[in-house]
This record gives structure tokens, sequence and C-alpha cells, in this order.
């Protein structure tokens, strides 16, 4: 992981002062490529620092259509996607989703979707059902599911897979409202497979891996791709990544790793 996150901040920064960063801006201004981007952890000592990720969310919604993932799944359907549409997630659901990042989404009015762990809430360190149930009445927040223990969908079988994904629904459902979207877990493209995703398909409208990239509607929606962004406190770094440039020159580095 620490060296990945070098080679990308490596990258990035010799991307961004050698100008071929702006060129790639400017060429890609009209493009309706959609992002989606992944955090985990917000908050003081945590993966993304409160302050870096406030900084983040003001340059998202001065330079990009930061809009939530039912309006990107609309435009993904009926079209068209709005030009530099991006799309905030956090995965696994811990309690700094509340106390440190919802103030911030709240400030700069940009919705976003939480997968929860759903056989994890209520655990030390992650959300309760009432912090979500806040969120969600707040019209900001939607939730998704991620299954009941986070396994690596690959290596269960489909009895095993098929109980952690539509327990996981059927467990949100139980308290907060209808739930469309999944998160397989760690996802690369190893980490799921076609039996998973069929399971999916039967029970959502969408899944979203953590295969770096950005989508369109030639995009299977089932196999949506993701920035990451839960260790990103550089604002260098970040826009570089949010404007898609990173991603296959990390695709490669994973092939190569």
């Amino acid at each position: 992981m620490k060296g990945a996150l070098r080679f990308e901040k490596a990258l990035a920064y010799a991307l961004y002062f050698s100008g071929l960063y702006a060129i790639f801006k400017a060429i890609k201004r009209g493009s309706r490529d959609a992002r989606i981007l992944t955090y985990h952890r917000v908050g003081f000592g945590r993966m993304v620092a409160r302050d870096s990720f406030d900084r983040q969310m003001v340059y998202l919604s001065k330079n990009y259509n930061v809009i939530s993932f039912s309006e990107f799944l609309k435009g993904m359907k009926d079209g068209p996607v709005k030009k530099k549409s991006v799309v905030v997630t956090l995965d696994d659901g811990y309690t700094d989703n509340y106390t440190d990042a919802y103030p911030i989404l709240k400030k700069h009015g940009i919705p976003a979707t939480i997968f929860p762990i759903a056989g994890s809430i209520g655990k030390d360190g992650m959300l309760g059902w009432s912090e979500m149930k806040e969120m969600e009445k707040g019209g900001l927040v939607t939730f998704g599911a991620h299954t009941l223990t986070h396994p690596r969908l690959s290596g269960c079988s489909k009895a095993d897979a098929k109980k952690e994904i539509l327990e996981s629904k059927k467990m949100l459902e139980s308290q907060l409202g209808k739930i469309d979207v999944f998160a397989y877990p760690y996802g690369g493209r190893a980490d799921f497979n076609g039996e998973t995703k069929q399971i999916v398909k039967g029970s959502f409208s969408a899944a979203v891996t953590t295969i770096p990239g950005l989508n369109n509607p030639s995009t299977d929606v089932f196999e949506l791709k993701r920035i990451g962004c839960s260790h990103e406190n550089s604002i260098i770094v970040f826009k570089v990544k949010v404007s898609g440039m990173l991603n296959p020159f990390i695709r490669l580095y994973r092939k190569g790793g």
C-alpha cells in the first residue's frame, strides 16, 4: 500500500508541475465521463484529515458537478450524464463519517453515499442506526449495501455469498429506505466473480468496484469504477486524481505489482 501511495504521489506531482495535467484537463473539459470517489475514514489522525476533506469538497464544489448516486444512475440510463460529474462515496461505515465528514458535506451541500458493513453497525468505532437515520433524513446522504462481514466474495461459496449480499440489503432496509446500490468488499478485479455479480444483479440497480477509472454510458453499471481518495491529503495529488489522469498508470502499477 505504501509503495503504491508513494508512486501515485510522485507521479501526480510530476504531471502537475510539468504542465501535462493542465493540458489533459483542457482536453477533457467537455467530457461526460463521470467520477466516483472512494473514501473510508475522515478526521483527526484518520486516513484523510478533516481539513483536507474540507478543502477537497470546496474544490469539487467549485470545479465539478457533484451529484447524488441516483442522479448519476439516471444519467447513465437515460442520458446525458452531466459534464464533469462527481459522486462521493464512503466505504465501511465508520463513526467519523457522521462526526467529521457529514458536517463538511452539509456545509457545502454535497451529496454522498455510504456503504456500511451491515454486521458492524453499532459496534465500537462504527456508525449506529440513529446516526444513519439522521443523515438519511437530512436528504444529502444515502446508503448502499457492503455485505454483512466484508468477505472477499470470490472466495465464498455461492450460498455464503448470497447470504452476505442479500442479508445485508435486508438488514439495512429494515431500518432505512430502499437500498439499491452495492459495493464489492475490497473491490478489485479478483475480489468478485461472475457468480457473485449475478447475485448482485438480481437485487440491486448498480455496483461499485475499486478498479480505478471513469464511467460513461458504455460502462457496465455492475462494475462501476472508482477513484481512491482514502489516503489523500495533498490537494495537488487530489486534483490530478480526480481529473482521471492517474487511472491508467495506477492500473499498470497494480498489474505490475
